[in-house]
C-alpha cells in the first residue's frame, strides 16, 4: 500500500489522523477481549520458534471499527495499540503476512538498548477468519532475525492460520455459550444439564439458588441429588435411563417427581432426555427443569391464564390447584363455598379444553416445563 496513512514493507508508520483517533480508541474498545489466555499461549509459542521477545494478537473488524488487543507479550500497552493501528492498514490491504520495520516515534521499550528503541522489526500473519473479522499474530523484535526458510516460513504460516481459527472458533463459541446461558438465566425456574451420572453441565441462576438452599435439591461434589434419601434414589435412576435415551425416540420419556422439602411444599422436577452432548459431553444429556410452587408457579401460571382467557377468579383457583391444593382448601383460602369453586373450575375445564383437575394441571404445567404426555 502506498500513500498517507499506510504501513508498507519495510517502511515506518505513517499514521493520518484517523490513524492517531485508531490507536487512541483501541485501549478502550472491545473489552470482551482482554486477558485471553488461549491467545497468549498462541503468541508465545510463535514468538518462541521465531525468537522474537515480543508480540501481540488483534482482532480488527473493519468498518471503522477500531481493532483490539486481544493479547500481547513483552510490550508497553501504548506500542501494542500503536501496532495494532499499523496492521489494521495491512488487513485493509487484504494482506497474509507482512515483514516490515516498524518506527517507534519515542515510545520507550524498557529492557532494550537505547539504539534499539527508535525501530523494531514486526512479521505479522493474518488471517481472515469469517466475512467480517481478521485475526493477526505480530511476532515482534528490536533486530531483523533470522527467518525459516521458503518451505518452513509457509508451514509455520499454515500453522498459524490454522491455530487463529481456532482461536476464533472457541472464542465465539464461547461467546454463543455466555449468551446462552445469560437468557436461561431469566427463566423464572430451575434449569440444569446432567450427564447420565447426574453430573452437572449446566445450571442457571434460579437452579444455582436452589441448589444453595440445599433443601429439596443439592449439590454433592459436581453431581445434583435429591435431599430426601427415597427421591435422591428415584432422580438418580431416572437420569441414568434418560442418560442412554437419543432424540426422537425419547421424546415420550420424559417424567415428572416431586421433590420433598423440609420447608414449603414439594419442588416440582421434571426430566426429559436431550440430545447426544457430542462436543458438550461423550454421552447423552438430560434436562431437569424444578419448579418451587412456594415461590415460581403463582407469576407463571398467572400468565398461562391470562393466555387461556380466565377472569381473575379462575386463574386464582388454577394457581391454587397447580400449587398442589385441593378443591377444598382452595375454596378456603378464596373465602368461597365449595360448590362455587366447583363451578369455577368447570368454566376453567372449558376454557382449556380439559375434562380432570390432573389434565388441567398438566397442561399448565407443560406451558412452564415440557411434561411427556406418557
Amino acid at each position: 500500500m502506498t500513500g498517507s496513512g499506510c504501513f508498507g514493507l519495510r517502511r515506518g508508520l505513517c499514521l493520518d489522523g484517523r490513524g492517531e483517533q485508531v490507536v487512541a480508541e483501541i485501549s478502550t474498545s472491545h473489552a470482551e477481549f482482554a486477558d485471553d489466555g488461549e491467545a497468549h499461549s498462541l503468541l508465545r509459542l510463535v514468538t518462541g520458534q521465531l525468537a522474537n521477545p515480543m508480540g501481540v494478537v488483534t482482532v480488527h473488524a473493519g468498518h471503522d471499527a477500531p481493532p483490539a488487543i486481544l493479547a500481547s507479550l513483552n510490550m508497553p500497552g501504548a506500542l501494542a495499540a500503536r501496532l495494532a493501528a499499523a496492521v489494521e492498514h495491512d488487513v485493509a490491504g487484504n494482506r497474509k503476512r507482512i515483514a516490515a520495520d516498524l518506527a517507534l516515534n519515542g515510545e520507550a521499550l524498557d529492557g532494550l538498548a537505547p539504539e534499539s528503541r527508535r525501530r523494531l522489526f514486526r512479521l505479522t500473519f493474518i488471517s481472515r477468519v469469517d466475512s467480517a473479522f481478521s485475526i493477526a499474530l505480530s511476532a515482534c523484535s528490536p533486530a531483523r532475525p533470522d527467518r525459516p526458510n521458503g518451505n518452513g516460513m509457509k508451514a509455520l504460516e499454515g500453522w498459524i492460520d490454522l491455530n487463529l481459527r481456532l482461536l476464533w472458533r472457541m472464542r465465539r463459541e464461547r461467546s454463543r455459550a455466555g449468551l446462552l446461558g445469560g437468557a436461561l438465566d431469566l427463566f423464572d425456574f430451575g434449569i440444569l444439564l446432567l450427564d447420565g451420572q447426574a453430573n452437572i453441565l449446566f445450571a442457571n441462576e434460579h437452579a444455582r439458588r436452589l441448589l444453595a438452599a440445599g433443601d429439596g435439591l443439592r449439590r454433592v461434589g459436581t453431581a445434583v441429588t435429591a435431599t430426601d434419601f427415597d427421591n435422591a434414589v428415584r432422580l438418580q435412576t431416572a437420569v441414568q435411563h434418560l442418560g442412554l435415551t437419543r432424540g426422537a425416540a425419547g421424546a415420550d420419556a420424559a417424567s415428572v417427581m416431586l421433590l420433598q422439602r423440609a420447608h414449603g411444599r414439594p419442588l416440582i422436577a421434571t426430566l426429559s432426555p436431550g440430545m447426544a452432548g457430542g462436543a458438550i459431553h461423550d454421552g447423552g444429556v438430560v434436562s431437569l427443569y424444578v419448579v418451587d410452587p412456594d415461590r415460581d408457579s403463582p407469576a407463571m401460571v398467572a400468565a398461562l391464564c391470562r393466555a387461556y382467557g380466565l377472569t381473575v377468579t379462575e386463574a386464582c383457583l388454577a394457581i391454587r390447584l397447580v400449587g398442589g391444593r385441593t378443591i377444598e382448601d382452595a375454596a378456603r383460602q378464596m373465602h368461597i363455598q365449595t360448590q362455587t369453586a366447583r363451578a369455577y373450575l368447570k368454566q376453567i375445564f372449558v376454557k382449556t379444553d380439559t375434562h380432570r383437575q390432573a389434565d388441567l394441571v398438566r397442561i399448565m404445567l407443560n406451558g412452564v416445563v415440557p411434561i411427556s404426555e406418557g
